[in-house]
């Protein structure tokens, strides 16, 4: 006989930072459906993209302002000018995309839609302490990130 497991159970425990365990909580972890998964990324693309876009660019902006640093220790004033030149033109690229991701929701819309995606994921009879406790300490991304690899872990074994 076939059998079929929809959720995988799940303790997660949260450590301080000498490596104790200082909460403890048991959930069931499921993976999104495939319809599930494609509204809650529909109603969020978007937002997803602006900020990814943000992102990358920022990466480069946080090298080329490294750059610029170095080179204005070496004192090289023709390189200075250029990699300047190149700094302008990202910061006036990214600005529109900031403005764009605060007019999308920002963070909030964000954070929202981890919450959402957690919400149809994670059940259990800890899971709104957990929720409680990530609302106060944590991330629902990085919560679900945690949860998911734990699952994924469990049912390749």
């Amino acid at each position: 006989m076939a059998k079929l497991k929809l959720s995988t159970k799940v303790t997660l425990e949260i450590e301080d930072e000498n490596g104790k365990a200082i909460e403890k909580f048991d959930v069931t972890y499921r993976e999104l459906s495939n319809k599930l998964q494609k509204k809650v990324g529909k109603d969020n693309e978007v937002i997803i993209e602006v900020f990814n876009k943000g992102q990358k660019i920022g990466k480069r902006i946080n090298a080329l302002e490294a750059k610029l640093q170095a080179l204005r220790e070496m004192e090289k004033t023709k390189e200075i000018s250029t990699t300047a030149n190149e700094l302008t033109a990202l910061y006036k690229k990214v600005e529109p995309l900031d403005i764009k991701f605060d007019e999308l929701g920002g963070f909030d819309k964000m954070r929202e839609a981890s919450k959402i995606t957690f919400d149809l994921c994670v059940g259990g009879k800890d899971k709104e302490t957990l929720i409680d406790f990530i609302e106060e300490n944590s991330d629902f991304a990085e919560v679900l990130e945690e949860l998911a690899k734990d699952a994924k872990e469990q049912k390749g074994k």
